[in-house]
């Protein structure tokens, strides 16, 4: 073990032995910085046996050749080693010049340099939020924060921290501990904290200000450390509270967790995000969440949802929350009249994305006490008609609702949360500078990892998979399905390649990514049916390896008595395999697309759920894919792949939610050798190029015409 050459703190020399110095003698010079009580710094040198550790002489006593050429090459390393004596005295700004650069020079080349704790390395304030609860007039803890700077271990005091922003150097002495800071990184705080807020919106803009600049935040309240805002507000800042007067229903655990925490954003006066997986009862907590608002206040609701699901809240609402007076503001007989004299009766009004913006002008005029956002991913593009005339609604509260993980694009974070708590991210242009190109583009973990900590507050997510959450809930099995394509498949496929390679080899910009678009839906269809593409027969016949596969698939589900949903993203191809199967299978067959009117979609699905005979339910995926509950099936077949899991697994949980008494089934069916076998594995591997495909297909428009090339061709011989 080495012996230690100075005290702690390296402030004094142990012991000092003189020893002879030969040209022979192996020797180390150590160089020692330590501060003095007038201020000034003392840069002492010393000669060191390498064979005894514990011999050493001050520099100014070694005289020897072999020390002079060592001196001589440490003097190339740091400027006041030039003419060295064996000591030099040196003012703060000259010892803060030899800490932040020629110390660890001189180390790198072998020298030994010994200096105060704490100056070694520089350290990055953070910012610490300091909760201090308060109790409101209503009985709810409120938030209200102190700000402070700690730099390592060391939290500073108002004083102390002016004394680091003030400073010339980033070199002073607090607490009798010397700390070498980032002195840029303190003024940036100094910034931040001069514009504080003492509310829990505050405190979110504050550690969303501090991520900008790359500034962690620490949380703390009463001694005890939190490691996001969210779990401060979980332990201390909402109550759990009771289904509320006039709701008709058996609440589970985590729900009344749902409307207490919908409850605390509200007085906390902040939008929220419920994010719960799909099937976890979103729809049961909003109605328990309204009628508690409208025990206190008498005013109107707006409700904006897919045009498939407004039945299913109104249902809902006669269920459990009978007293409600709820109007659907929807169809052609709808006029402004109408609508003044819905919104002056109802407690809440239903109403759809399309009439949202069509009917801006009498819907803008209500001011709302809440609007509520369902699959409020209807507004991910934030550059829409519709998300735009949706952001501007006057509300003195609102609530977005998506089962859909929001991880993939940080542009559909920002629709969301500028929808909910408008102005709290800034606008999308600075957004994106600021996080949305570091964290996706750049992969910045520490911006992804502090934005995640300011927003936890305002979004809430439970996972179905959780089984604290909903522990009786049957196990989702999912099964790759791969089919083979037919000779006709492979030979249009391959031709499809050929020809449109060409084309987009011969274009560029815009042009090039609208053909490479149409080329991979071109290959998706065929990979489904060549009638998919080619549109030349409504006769499904023997064409398609993927048919058949499905045949097979349906007709062990339907002998079997159980029903089934088939999702695919073309209409076309739904609508083939609705017209051949009702011909072939011995079951009631369904087809649900966006163009049925509201009284035959609630008829579909009040048959579909009916016990009975095993159904069949061929969906639209963009139609059928949300908002639906048709736990009558405990089988799901995606008969073509999109790409986006989150999207899947959306339409998965029509039957796989609360209700679902069975196992669930769910069969993905992917054709050997093609595009879809290719993403499909790369989604596996979690490659890179995997993390923004399963976003949307762009990506694929910035690959390199070899690899592009690669990616499209038909693998004839893949296993």
């Amino acid at each position: 073990m080495k012996r230690s050459i100075f005290h702690s703190g390296g402030s004094t020399i142990r012991d000092l032995f003189r020893f002879n110095l030969n040209s022979d003698s192996k020797i180390s010079l150590i160089f020692r910085l330590f501060p003095n009580e007038e201020g000034y710094w003392i840069l002492e040198g010393f000669v060191q046996s390498e064979k005894d550790e514990s011999l050493l002489i001050p520099l100014n006593k070694s005289v020897g050749p072999l020390t002079a050429a060592k001196l001589v090459k440490a003097a190339k390393f740091s400027r006041f080693l030039s003419e060295f004596k064996g000591s030099r005295i040196l003012s703060m700004t000259e010892a803060y010049e030899f800490l932040s650069s020629d110390a660890l020079l001189l180390q790198n080349n072998g020298f030994l340099v010994r200096i105060p704790d704490g100056v070694g390395s520089k350290k990055s304030p953070s910012l610490v939020l300091k909760n201090k609860l308060v109790l409101g007039r209503n009985g709810l803890d409120l938030f209200s924060f102190d700000y402070k700077c700690s730099i390592g271990d060391l939290e500073l005091t108002d004083a102390e921290f002016q004394i680091i922003a003030n400073a010339k150097i980033p070199l002073v002495k607090i607490r009798g501990r010397w700390i070498n800071f980032d002195a840029a990184k303190a003024d940036q705080l100094q910034k931040i904290m001069n514009q504080s807020n003492n509310t829990l919106r505050g405190a979110i803009r504050m550690n969303l200000d501090a991520a900008i600049t790359e500034v962690c935040t620490e949380i703390s309240s009463r001694n005890k450390h939190y490691a996001s805002l969210f779990e401060l507000a979980q332990e201390q800042g909402f109550r759990n509270i009771k289904a509320p007067k006039g709701f008709n229903g058996v609440l589970r655990n985590y729900q009344l967790r749902g409307i207490s925490w919908l409850e605390f954003i509200r007085k906390a006066e902040l939008g929220g995000l419920l994010a719960d997986d799909m099937g976890l009862g979103k729809t049961i907590q909003i109605i328990a969440h309204i009628t508690n608002l409208l025990n206190e206040q008498n005013a109107p609701c707006l409700i904006i949802c897919p045009t498939s699901v407004i039945s299913n809240w109104l249902c809902e609402f006669a269920r459990f929350s009978p007293n409600t007076i709820v109007k659907v503001h929807h169809g052609t007989l709808r006029t402004e009249d109408s609508f003044k004299h819905e919104a002056n009766k109802a407690s809440v009004i239903l109403t759809s994305y399309g009439l949202a913006w069509r009917d801006e002008k009498e819907i803008s005029r209500i001011t709302w006490a809440l609007v509520v956002l369902d699959e409020a991913q209807n507004i991910k593009n934030p550059f829409t008609k519709q998300s735009r005339t949706v952001r501007k609604l006057n509300a003195k509260h609102k609530i977005a609702l998506t089962g859909t993980p929001i991880e993939n694009r940080l542009s559909d974070l920002w629709s969301i949360i500028e929808f909910i708590n408008p102005g709290l991210l800034g606008s999308w242009d600075n957004f994106k500078e600021n996080f949305a190109k570091p964290i996706e583009l750049q992969g910045n973990e520490m911006k992804k990892t502090e934005l995640r900590k300011a927003l936890a507050p305002m979004i809430l997510r439970r996972l179905k998979t959780d089984k604290k959450i909903l522990p009786e809930l049957p196990d989702k099995i999912e099964s790759i399905e791969l089919c083979n394509l037919t000779a006709e498949q492979a030979t249009l496929y391959q031709a499809v390649v050929n020809a449109s390679l060409e084309r987009i080899n011969e274009k560029e910009g815009e042009s090039k990514k609208m053909e490479i678009f149409a080329t991979i839906i071109k290959l998706k269809q065929i990979c489904n049916h060549p009638s998919n593409l080619l549109k030349d027969s409504s006769e499904l016949k023997e064409r398609s390896g993927k048919v058949e596969r499905l045949r097979e698939l349906l007709a062990t589900i339907v002998s079997g008595g159980e029903s089934v949903l088939v999702f695919s993203q073309f209409t076309e191809m739904a609508c083939i395999l609705y017209e051949n199967l009702k011909k072939e299978l011995n079951a009631d067959i369904y087809y649900f697309n966006g163009s049925l009117s509201r009284k035959k979609r609630d008829e579909l699905i009040d048959n579909f759920q009916k016990q009975g005979r095993p159904k069949v339910l061929i969906l639209s995926l963009k139609a059928g894919g949300t908002g639906l509950n048709l736990t009558n099936a405990n089988n799901v077949i995606h008969f073509d792949r999109w790409w986006n899991p989150a999207v899947e697994n959306q339409a998965t949980d029509r039957t796989h939610r609360i209700g679902q008494q069975k196992k669930v089934f769910v069969y993905k069916l992917v054709t050997k050798g093609t595009i879809e076998e290719k993403i499909h594995e790369l989604l596996l591997k979690k490659k890179e190029l995997a993390a923004s495909i399963i976003t949307d297909e762009e990506s694929l428009a910035s690959l390199p015409f070899d690899k592009l090339k690669e990616f499209l061709r038909f693998d004839s011989d893949s296993d």
